[in-house]
């Protein structure tokens, strides 16, 4: 059995959504320094690791989707809910679709049951 198409494309949703996030955090901690003469300004340095580890954690989601380990399942309902909560309207509903996507269809959530990432921590 393959990897569905919507899992295909969540995966690369989510590498997009990484590199946005990561892009995100290197415009904000460089931009302050290249439009302030006297040196770092205080939102990027705290703005700077928040984007970047959001951008590395959905990164991730997109490689454990493509794999199909089941961390990725995991991590996937946790960031749709995130994004549920934090973006409303249209985060709510397209997190709820996501939710209901990654839970209910037996050939997602059988895609998502290879131990692929519990051979790396010893699971």
């Amino acid at each position: 059995m393959g990897r569905p198409l919507g899992v295909t494309l969540l995966a690369i949703i989510a590498f997009l959504i990484g590199l946005v996030e990561v892009l995100r955090a290197f415009l904000t901690f460089s931009s302050p320094l290249l439009s302030f003469q006297s040196g770092l300004h205080i939102s990027g340095i705290l703005t700077f690791p928040i984007y970047l580890i959001m951008g590395l954690v959905w990164i991730f989601v997109a490689y454990s989707f493509w794999k199909g380990a089941e961390i990725g399942w995991i991590l996937g309902l946790i960031m749709a809910f995130v994004i549920a909560i934090v973006n409303i309207p249209w985060g709510t509903v397209l997190g709820a679709l996501v939710i209901l996507y990654l839970a209910l269809p037996k050939n997602v959530r059988h895609w998502f049951t290879k131990p692929g990432i519990r051979k790396w921590v010893g699971a």
